[in-house]
C-alpha cells in the first residue's frame, strides 16, 4: 500500500467511526488570520500583512438559510432526506404562529479559482465566484399561512385582512473581482490596513415582488375577494416568453466592498511558522470594519415588469387555478384583473441591488498562538 493510500485509508477509518461531526459557518472561518482569499469577502483589508505571502484557491462553497416562520423539529433528518431525494415528514415541520411579519434569507456561493499575494506593505488578489441570494421581508403572517396551507385554511376564512410593505427578491449572478489593499500605518502599536474589492457582475436570473397594499378576504377555498391591490413585480428568469435559458446573461452591473483593520500592538515575529520555544501573541486585539456587497445589476435582456395599482376582483374558482410557468402566471393574473393577458406589463428592464451589509469584526488574543 502506498503512502497516499495509507493516509486515505486511515482518514476513512476515522470518519467511519464518528457518530457526529461539527463544522463552522463560513463567516466564523473568514475571521481567521489564515483565511486567505476567503477573508476578503468579509473584509478586503485582510489581504494586507497576511502570515503567508501568497495563496492559490481552487474551490469552496457555502449555503446559508434562515427564517422566522417555519422550523424543523428534532430528528427531522432534513439534510439526509434531501440528499436522498426523500420528503420531510409533515409532522417534523412546525410553524411559528406569532402574528408578526415574516422574513427569510437564503444565500449560496461557489468560489472558483482565486489568487492572492500579500506582504507587509500591500496585497493584491483576484477571484471568480457564482452566487445566489433570496430574501423576504415584511410578509404578513396571514399571507404566509395561506401560501403554506392553501385557501382551504378555515381558521383564516371569512376574515378581512390587510397587509403592505412586503418585499421579496431573488438574484443569481457570476462575479469576477480584484481586491487590493495597503498598510496605512506601519507602527506596530497602532497597525492599520485598508482594502477594497471591485467586482464585475454577470447577471443570470432575477426577480422581485413589492406588495405595497393588499386588502382581501378568503370567503371560501373557491373565492378570493381582493378589495384593493397595489402590487408590482418583475422577473428575468426562464419560463416566460423569450426568457432565455437559466445560464444566459440577462443583465450586468458593478459592485464592491471596502474595509479597514486595526491591530493593537501587532508583533510580526509571532507570525513566524517556526517560533521556537517561546510563543508570543500576534497582537493584543484586532478590530475590522467593512461595508460589503454594495452594487446592483440592471436586467435588460428577457426582462419584464408588471403593475397592479388600486385594483380589485372577486376571484371565483381560485382553488382550481394552475400556475404552470412564469409566463402562465403573468397572463393569469393580468387576465383576472384587467381582462387582458398582457395589460399588466409596464416595462422591460429593472435593477436589483446586491444584499449589502455592514460588518464589524473583533478578535482579542487571550493567549499566544
Amino acid at each position: 500500500m502506498t503512502h497516499l493510500s495509507r493516509n486515505v485509508f486511515f482518514a476513512l477509518c476515522i470518519l467511519g467511526n464518528c457518530t457526529s461531526l461539527k463544522a463552522q459557518e463560513l463567516w466564523g472561518a473568514s475571521n481567521s488570520n489564515y483565511a486567505g482569499t476567503m477573508g476578503h469577502d468579509l473584509n478586503p483589508a485582510s489581504i494586507v500583512a497576511c502570515p503567508f505571502n501568497w495563496e492559490v484557491h481552487l474551490l469552496s462553497a457555502d449555503v446559508f438559510a434562515m427564517n422566522n416562520y417555519l422550523f424543523l423539529r428534532k430528528k427531522s433528518e432534513a439534510i439526509r432526506k434531501s440528499y436522498r431525494g426523500e420528503a420531510i415528514d409533515e409532522d417534523r415541520i412546525a410553524i411559528r404562529d406569532k402574528q408578526d411579519d415574516k422574513s427569510a434569507y437564503v444565500s449560496a456561493f461557489a468560489k472558483l479559482p482565486a489568487f492572492m499575494y500579500s506582504n507587509q506593505n500591500w496585497g493584491l488578489g483576484f477571484h471568480v465566484s457564482s452566487r445566489m441570494a433570496f430574501g423576504v421581508r415584511g410578509l404578513p403572517y396571514h399571507l404566509a399561512n395561506f401560501m403554506k396551507e392553501g385557501f382551504d385554511f378555515k381558521p383564516q376564512q371569512k376574515i378581512d385582512y390587510s397587509g403592505g410593505n412586503a418585499r421579496v427578491a431573488a438574484l443569481n449572478w457570476h462575479e469576477a473581482g480584484l481586491t487590493g489593499g495597503l498598510t496605512l500605518n506601519k507602527d506596530p502599536s497602532n497597525f492599520l490596513t485598508a482594502g477594497i474589492t471591485l467586482n464585475y457582475l454577470f447577471g443570470l436570473n432575477g426577480m422581485y415582488l413589492l406588495v405595497n397594499n393588499l386588502n382581501y378576504n378568503v370567503q371560501a377555498d373557491t373565492l378570493w375577494q381582493i378589495y384593493v391591490a397595489n402590487v408590482e413585480y418583475g422577473h428575468a428568469v426562464p419560463g416566460a416568453a423569450n426568457s432565455g435559458s437559466l445560464f444566459q446573461k440577462k443583465g450586468s452591473g458593478f459592485g464592491g466592498s471596502l474595509g479597514f483593520q486595526y491591530y493593537k500592538n501587532r508583533n510580526q515575529e509571532a507570525y513566524n511558522p517556526c517560533p521556537g520555544k517561546e510563543r508570543k501573541k500576534k497582537y493584543d486585539y484586532k478590530i475590522g470594519v467593512s461595508i460589503i456587497d454594495v452594487g446592483r445589476i440592471k436586467f435588460k435582456s428577457n426582462a419584464s415588469t408588471f403593475a397592479f395599482n388600486d385594483l380589485g376582483t372577486d376571484w371565483f374558482g381560485i382553488d382550481t387555478v394552475k400556475l404552470k410557468s412564469i409566463g402562465n402566471t403573468d397572463s393569469t393574473f393580468s387576465r383576472q384583473f384587467f381582462g387582458d393577458a398582457t395589460a399588466s406589463k409596464v416595462g422591460s428592464n429593472f435593477p436589483l441591488w446586491l444584499p449589502a451589509a455592514a460588518s464589524i469584526q473583533f478578535d482579542y488574543a487571550l493567549s499566544p498562538s
